[in-house]
This record gives C-alpha cells, structure tokens and sequence, in this order.
C-alpha cells in the first residue's frame, strides 16, 4: 500500500471505524509547565529571511489594485451560489447585535442623518414632489433634492431650505460637476417658488377674513 491511493471502500470503512472514536485531545489541556516552555522558545526569535519575503510580497500584492480586483472576482465566483445557514446567520446577527450603531458607526455625522432627511422632504413638499427642472419631460421621475451651492464649498448652506430644489434621478446626474452652471437657474426658481407661494398665503388669509 506504499504510495497507493485508497479506494473509495477502503476510505468508507476507515471513516466508519474512527467516527465512534473520540477525538485525541478532547477534554484536554496543555499544563502551565508545558505553556511556559513554548513561551520560552518563541522569546527573542526574529522574522527569517523567507517571512520577510512573504511579507514584502503580500504588501506588493495588496499595493496592485488590478490583482486586487481579479482576487475580488475569484473569491466572488467561487463563493457564487453558496448559502449561508439559519444558524450561521443568526450568529453574525447576534455578534453584530449593538454594534457599529450610532456613534460607534464610522459614518455618523452627530445626528446630521436626520436633520438632511428633514430638509429633503421639506424641499420636497416645498415643491409639490415635482421636478423643477425646465422642459423636463422624463416620465418615471425618482425625485432627489439637490443643493444649489455645494455642499463641500458652502457647509454652513447644507440645511438650508432655499439652497435646495426638487429635481428627478436623470436631471440631478445633468448637474454633477456642472453645479455652478446651474446655480444662477435655479436661484431664479426657487425666487419664483416663494413669491407664488406667499401670494397663496396671503389670498388664503383673506378669504379666512372674509369667511369670518
């Protein structure tokens, strides 16, 4: 049986005669004397020649985006179809139960989440859910409220009502990098929209007056 494969039934049987068997270091520990010795042997070794060049490589490795990418595609194809369990999620689930939440979350902005929200649908309902684009002729319309003055050069302005105006999916991505192009226009709109909208406060409060 030198250098000869097992069959397939030789295998079956080996597995069946050690699967009763219990495994050699079950319900063992190693001694303090036994720890401190392997202690003692790792105590002063430095990196070898072959571990420094593992490492090098690992970092050059790390360093190339392309081989990075065709690793991610590798890993992504042989991981394709697999599913975890019931349980193995549940255990990711409670490991990660309270964590990365609020304040121990790398994205939290002190609460900014909410208040950007607020001002989104304020914008929103400022605007009666329309775009406000001109000539906009697009018909599935997935609204996003965009700052006129961008946000990176003028941060005091982010939740500033009238630096923000309705626009759909398609004419936000008009405006990426064209922002100042733009900002004169919907200056304009916005004037507009708060004139209109105080003169139907102010005919709204006469007819109030003159119902009562």
């Amino acid at each position: 049986m030198f250098n000869k494969p097992h069959t397939l039934e030789a295998k079956q049987k080996i597995s069946q005669a050690k699967s009763n068997l219990p495994p050699w270091n079950k319900n063992k520990s190693m001694s303090d004397k036994y720890k401190e010795k392997c202690r003692q042997r790792q105590l002063g070794k430095s990196w070898s020649p072959l571990t420094q060049f593992t490492s090098e490589r690992v970092k050059k490795m790390w360093s190339d985006k392309d081989r990075l990418e065709q690793m991610k595609g590798k890993i992504s194809i042989l991981n394709r179809g697999k599913k975890l369990s019931y349980k193995h999620r549940a255990k990711i689930s409670n490991a990660l139960a309270g964590k990365y939440c609020g304040k121990d979350n790398w994205n939290y902005k002190n609460g900014m989440r909410a208040l950007i929200k607020e001002w989104r649908s304020k914008v929103y309902k400022r605007d009666n859910y329309i775009c406000q684009m001109p000539e906009c002729n697009h018909e599935i319309r997935y609204l996003n409220a965009h700052h006129i003055k961008r946000q990176a050069e003028y941060p005091k302005l982010r939740l500033v009502l009238d630096n923000g105006i309705t626009l759909c999916k398609d004419c936000h991505y008009k405006t990426v990098n064209l922002e100042h192009k733009y900002e004169k226009l919907f200056m304009e709109i916005i004037k507009v929209r708060n004139r209109d909208i105080a003169i139907k406060e102010l005919l709204n409060v006469k007819v109030r007056r003159a119902d009562g």
